[in-house]
Formats: C-alpha cells, structure tokens, sequence
C-alpha cells in the first residue's frame, strides 16, 4: 500500500508539472501579441506544449499499474478530485501572474534570435541581463473582459481533456474484468475535447489575435478560454469528489 501510495505522489506530480507546462505556455501567444512577434510566439507556445507531454506515458503506465494491483475505486476517486483540483489551484495561479510569464516570453524571442529555442529559455532562466523594451500586459481580469458562450466552450472541451483517462481508469476498476477494454475510453474522451479545441477555440483566438493591436477581442478571447478552463477543472473536481463521498 505505501509502494502504491508513493507511485500516485508521482502521477499527481507530474499530471501538476504537465498542466502547468501547457497553461504557461498560452502566455507565449500574448508575448507574441505585444511584441509584433506572433509567428514566433505560437512556434514557442506548441513547443513547451508538445515538451509538457512528455511526462504523459509516464503518468499512464503508473495509472494503469495501480489499476492492475486492485486499488480501491473510492481512493482513486479520491486521487482524481485531488488531483484536478491541483490543476485548478496552478491554472488560477498562473491567470494571476500572467503578465509575468509573457514578460519571460519576450525574453525568450530577444536571445531565440542567436540560439536555439532550448538555450534561449535556459539563458533567459538564468542570466542578469536587464530588458527595456518589454511590454507590460496590463489588462486585468473584469466580468467584462468574458464572453458567456466561448466560456462554456473552453469549459466543454477541458472538461474533456481533464478527466478522459480518470474517468476511464475509474470503470476500468469498477469493471475489473473489461478494465483494457474500458480503459480505451481516454483516446475517445480526449479526442472530443482535442476536436473541439483544434476545430473552435485555437482558431477562435489565433483569428482574434490577427486583429489590430487596439482590438479588444483578443482579451476578451483570452480571458473566456482561461476562465472556461478554470470552470472545467473546478466542475471535473467537485464531480470526482461527489462520487467519493457517495462511496464512502
């Protein structure tokens, strides 16, 4: 049991590690933005994206290990709300601090010029080189700044994205017997949400920030997609937890 215990220590470590990756990244889009570099900054926002996966595999196979030596449903329950509710916590956090990320962004595109995407983060994490021409995001968040339906739409498909293999692993314990079968559910649950992302919402506000610089969509667009994903991760909690607290 402390074997299992440490090993879902280390799924809820890196599922935290790969959704904060992913969140920070969207502020190289509004790095991008501010400083007229936008190809650049989307080149840079799919790299890290791509590069938060890698702990994906890892994640998995311990799952599917703690599925295959017989965990109980109401503990991995437990793990899922917990660990969503992590996610929650690190994705508001980095709404907060937003202005400071895409400030790191355009540092990165300043020494990207001269080095590798790699050696341009860890030069920018390290050196003391002071940058005047940054530009500050000074947009705060307002009820104003959302717009209702791209909301729901972000919460849709994180919702989605989010809880595809909890749910999956979670009926692979219930139905123990059919758990390869069942647990095949995460490519179909994560590729609704991918569809939904790929086809509406990364088109919505890659086509918003197109716009003129004074255009006011891009925010309103940024904002809808943050707190949608916020929504998704706070509703797929209090789900989990639900389900954990009927079982107990």
């Amino acid at each position: 049991m402390a074997d299992e215990n440490y090993l879902l220590l280390v799924c809820f470590l890196m599922y935290i590690s790969m959704q904060l990756l992913e969140t920070v990244s969207f502020s190289s889009k509004i790095a991008g933005k501010l400083s007229k570099r936008l190809s650049l900054g989307v080149t840079v926002q799919h790299t890290i994206y791509q590069s938060s996966r890698i702990p994906l595999p890892f994640l998995l196979i311990g799952l599917s290990f703690v599925v295959e030596t017989g965990i109980e449903i109401s503990f991995f329950l437990q793990f899922a709300s917990l660990s969503l509710f992590g996610v929650f916590v690190v994705t508001l956090y980095t709404l907060r601090n937003v202005n400071n990320y895409q400030i790191f962004f355009q540092k990165v595109f300043d020494n990207v010029q001269k080095n590798t995407l790699p050696k341009a983060i860890f030069k920018t994490f390290f050196e003391k080189k002071d940058y005047n021409d940054t530009i500050q995001f000074e947009e705060d968040f307002s009820i104003k700044n959302l717009n209702f339906k791209k909301t729901i739409a972000a919460c849709f498909a994180y919702i989605f994205l989010s809880t595809g293999f909890f749910i999956s692993f979670s009926l692979a314990i219930v139905f123990n017997d059919y758990r390869m079968t069942v647990s095949q559910l995460t490519t179909a649950m994560h590729g609704i949400g991918a569809l939904f992302l790929a086809y509406y919402i990364d088109p919505m506000f890659s086509k918003s920030l197109d716009l003129d610089t004074n255009s006011q969509v891009w925010i309103t667009n940024f904002y809808s997609i943050f707190i949608g994903r916020l929504l998704a991760y706070l509703i797929s909690s209090v789900f989990f937890f639900i389900f954990y607290i009927n079982l107990l």
